[in-house]
């Protein structure tokens, strides 16, 4: 399994936990993207969600929802305003 998956799987099994584990999730999901491929982002939300559902259909990340995905485009495109600062 990979680091997605696992990270899912923690997502699925806190799922009703205290809280707070769907920003850690977006968090962890976000940063390690970001050093994998720092190349494949930008600051526009929109070619981060089309970069991440590229990701989802070749299967190498599961997503939840679509809400999810969003979240991540959003914190891939303050990530990268903030770095480039």
């Amino acid at each position: 399994m990979n680091l997605y998956g696992k990270l899912f799987n923690l997502f699925e099994s806190s799922k009703r936990g205290m809280g707070r584990i769907i920003q850690t999730f977006v968090k962890r999901v976000g940063d390690e993207l970001l050093e994998r491929s720092p190349d494949n982002y930008s600051v526009d939300f929109d070619k981060n969600k089309l970069a991440l559902n590229e990701i989802i259909e070749n299967g190498s990340l599961k997503c939840p929802s679509k809400r999810i995905r969003n979240r991540l485009a959003g914190y891939i495109s303050r990530a990268v305003v903030l770095r480039s600062k």
